[in-house]
């Protein structure tokens, strides 16, 4: 489990969709990337991967497969020297996502007990607001 969240952490904390998928920065092939891609998505996909993050990681990895696969927008990436528009609108995308997450655990409450259902939520609500505080600091 440790690998598995290392494996998240990492891809979510890449400045760059170069850190993300471990490439220097001049690179450019395609089959290079798409390999490298798919292997990652393996490695860190929701289904495959129990970490709490594995859903946010996933979302990166897609959003930076989505810029190094497109020409334009890999071009654009070099000619920058840092890619903070990027990394700013991963953390944007990243909020919509865990809200999205959370809608998808909502759902599997039906099949539960209600006792269950709600120290679940007692949990997750614990859990956002310590995730609040952390980010206010």
């Amino acid at each position: 489990m440790d690998a598995e969240l290392a494996s998240c952490q990492r891809i979510i904390d890449a400045k760059t969709p170069f850190e993300c998928f471990q490439l220097p920065r001049k690179t450019t092939d395609p089959g290079l990337i798409r390999s490298i891609y798919l292997k990652l998505a393996i490695k860190v996909h929701p289904d495959k991967n129990k970490c709490h993050l594995a859903t946010q990681a996933f979302q990166v990895l897609s959003d930076s497969f989505e810029e190094l696969h497109d020409e334009e927008k890999q071009s654009r990436l070099l000619s920058q020297p840092y890619s903070s528009t990027w990394h700013s609108a991963k953390k944007r995308k990243a909020k919509c996502h865990d809200i999205a997450d959370l809608v998808r655990q909502t759902n599997r409450w039906y099949t539960r007990d209600w006792d269950e259902v709600e120290a679940e939520i007692h949990r997750m609500t614990t859990e956002f607001k310590e995730h609040l505080a952390r980010k206010q600091k």
